[in-house]
C-alpha cells in the first residue's frame, strides 16, 4: 500500500481507499491520552501501555502521546481490544 494512503490509516484499516473511509474528516484531529482513553472506554494507562507496546497508533509530541481519532475510530470499527 501506498505512504500516502496510510496518512489517516493504521496498517491493518478495514477501509482502504480514501474515498470510503467514513472517518477521513477526522484525520486532522488529534487526541491527548485521556481522550483517546475515553473514546476507547480503556483507562489511560491502558493506552500508555498499549503505546509502550506499539498496539495502538500514536506519535509523540512535546512529550506527549498523541493519537488520530480517524486511527482510533478505525480500530473501533474492526474490533480491536
Amino acid at each position: 500500500m501506498k505512504s500516502e494512503t496510510l496518512l489517516h490509516h493504521c496498517d491493518k484499516c478495514i477501509y482502504r481507499s480514501n474515498s470510503v473511509c467514513p472517518y477521513k474528516d477526522m484525520e486532522k484531529n488529534m487526541l491527548k491520552t485521556e481522550d483517546a482513553a475515553r473514546l476507547l472506554g480503556k483507562a489511560p494507562q491502558t493506552i500508555y501501555n498499549w503505546s509502550s507496546k506499539d498496539k495502538i497508533p500514536h506519535t509523540k509530541s512535546g512529550g506527549n502521546l498523541l493519537f488520530r481519532e480517524c486511527q482510533l475510530m478505525c480500530m473501533i470499527a474492526m474490533g480491536s481490544k
